[in-house]
């Protein structure tokens, strides 16, 4: 009887604290409204929150997606009335592919996001789904009973849940609203945090971790798409994208515009010309699917050295308007991204190239031309940061990954 009871709580304890967002029986300011421990279970909440909502939009990518695409309020929102931020921090393609086959067969979408980062291509960097169990698997009745149990026992029965509950409830403070109902990150939090953190320390943490294992956990600094196994990642791209097209799904492919100065560690790391590479590998890759497969999918490059990437690090208190750190840029920049995208109106500077073959080599040489002249204005900032690279890459070269 004790032991019912015990469970009986629990689970009202996790319905209506509901620390993930998905059951939503109440949700009230200053009790629950905050979803403080949401961030540690996305890939547990994210799959579900989908299924249970049936989003017609979705965008897909990494940390730098789900800090800076917001879901409604840009041009995107003419292609559905529901939309979703499914990004997931460190996210590789091949997380992105495994959301991205859960969500248009479980969800009536029809327009989906994804953006590309050039440490998610690394085939030695291979990543399995966290809870695969939670993805789908086929239409049948069972497998949708299973999925929808699993979902349950995670949710509203694990121990961990629990600890998330009670954190929630008791830490309702503005600082602890982390995340939007939509899946984004709360930037307003993150420009604050990031701010009192010191953009100075921010924006090398970063630098840093891209040097020491984000493009590459192998010793010898490869790149490739395919590991010594046989996994590609450019295969899953392309598996991806044809997917989409043979499901009617629309997909819009972007290249996120990084920091300058993470650019210029890219290139102190070695890597310019395979990022060079990989972008001619997408855009003959997105050509070929169109021609193939009638699909009508394009790839966008906001890469490069442009007054928003190169926005200076402040000396006072103030805030940056453009970004949070070397890797993230803030929602403003994502709302430039999403009218781009889907009102074709490209802001006076430039930001943002449709490639396409017959303009790739022309786009990579005006980057380089335009990292020419950053770097002789920033000459002292590019040695600061070729000699922290090489640091790190002795490092990685003494206790990084064997890749065979």
């Amino acid at each position: 009887m004790m032991t019912g009871l015990f469970i009986l709580g629990v689970v009202i304890l996790n319905l209506i604290a509901d620390p993930l967002d998905i059951y939503r029986v109440v949700k009230v300011d200053g009790f629950n409204s905050y979803k403080t421990t949401y961030g540690s279970y996305t890939r547990l909440a994210k799959p579900v929150q989908i299924e249970r909502n049936q989003y017609q939009r979705i965008a897909l990518g990494s940390s730098r997606t789900e800090i800076g695409i917001p879901a409604y309020g840009t041009a995107w929102d003419e292609k559905g009335e529901s939309g979703f931020n499914a990004a997931l921090n460190g996210a590789t393609i091949d997380t992105l592919a495994a959301m991205l086959y859960h969500s248009t067969q479980v969800a009536p979408v029809k327009s989906v996001v994804i953006s590309t980062d050039f440490f998610m291509f690394n085939g030695y960097s291979k990543q399995k789904y966290s809870y695969p169990e939670l993805l789908y698997k086929s239409d049948d009745w069972l497998d949708g009973l299973v999925r929808y149990l699993d979902g349950s026992m995670l949710t509203l029965f694990s121990s961990s849940i629990t600890k998330a509950s009670i954190r929630t409830l008791r830490k309702q403070k503005e600082m602890d609203n982390k995340y939007h109902e939509w899946g984004q990150q709360n930037n307003q939090r993150e420009i604050k945090k990031n701010a009192a953190l010191g953009y100075q320390a921010r924006f090398k943490h970063f630098e840093n971790g891209s040097v020491r294992n984000s493009w590459t956990p192998c010793r010898d600094n490869r790149f490739r798409y395919e590991d010594a196994h046989g996994h590609n990642t450019l295969r899953v791209l392309e598996e991806m994208l044809r997917w989409a097209a043979s499901h009617d799904v629309e997909v819009h492919l972007f290249i996120s515009p990084v920091h300058a100065r993470l650019l210029e560690t890219l290139d102190a790391n070695g890597f310019w010309l395979s990022f060079e590479q990989w972008k001619r590998d997408l855009t003959l890759l997105v050509e070929q699917i169109n021609k193939e497969a009638g699909a009508k999918i394009e790839l966008w490059d906001f890469t490069g050295y442009n007054r928003y990437t190169t926005e200076s690090l402040p000396t006072d208190s103030s805030y940056m308007k453009w970004y949070l750190d070397s890797s993230h840029y803030t929602d403003t920049v994502g709302k430039i991204i999403l009218n781009t995208l889907f009102s074709k109106q490209q802001v006076s500077d430039g930001f943002g190239v449709k490639l396409t073959n017959g303009i790739i080599d022309e786009h990579l040489q005006s980057i380089r031309q335009t990292k020419i002249a950053y770097r002789a204005e920033n000459r002292e900032q590019f040695n600061e940061i070729k000699s922290r690279t090489k640091k790190y890459l002795v490092e990685r070269q003494k206790r990084g990954k064997r890749c065979q």
